[in-house]
């Protein structure tokens, strides 16, 4: 009765403290207004110094106003692959534990693999998120960049 006690207390603890752990992920909006700000510091300067940097863009459009748009956006074969999440042990059927290590051992391995399938589920949302992206450069037609914008089709 008492290790049965002691069990469920040590589950409840280690519980407690698997949920209040945080990622310092930045959110979505974080990063789109840090992406933003670094393209702002790009205005006023010359579009070939841009390209310069940046490489040659994904494809330029003319603008109303008689100047360039330039548009950048991610190749997917520039990004690494996405691997398959492919766990450490093969499934096996919940049996009860023997003991109180067994049981901490068998919530440490479950929290892992909740975990592991977590990020690799963010980095998949990044991802996507990333080959959505069209990084928008405005241009006069003497080459300097009047605006940056960001834009996700």
């Amino acid at each position: 009765m008492l290790k049965s006690f002691f069990l469920i207390l040590v589950v409840i603890f280690l519980a407690g403290c698997a949920s209040t752990t945080t990622t310092t992920r930045m959110s979505d909006d974080e990063f789109d207004a840090k992406l933003l700000k670094t393209m702002k510091t790009w205005e006023g300067s010359h579009i070939s110094q841009l390209i310069q940097k940046l490489g040659p863009p994904t494809y330029k459009t003319p603008d109303e106003a008689g100047g360039t748009i330039y548009i950048w956006m991610i190749d997917p074969a520039s990004l690494p692959p996405l691997r398959e999440y492919t766990p450490l042990y093969p499934p096996s059927t919940q049996t009860p534990p023997r003991s109180v290590s067994s049981a901490i051992n068998q919530f440490l391995h479950q929290e892992t693999v909740r975990r592991r399938i977590q990020s690799r589920n963010q980095h998949k949302e990044f991802r996507q998120k990333i080959l959505a992206m069209k990084r928008m450069f405005y241009v006069r037609s003497d080459g300097t960049i009047y605006l940056a914008h960001l834009m996700y089709h």
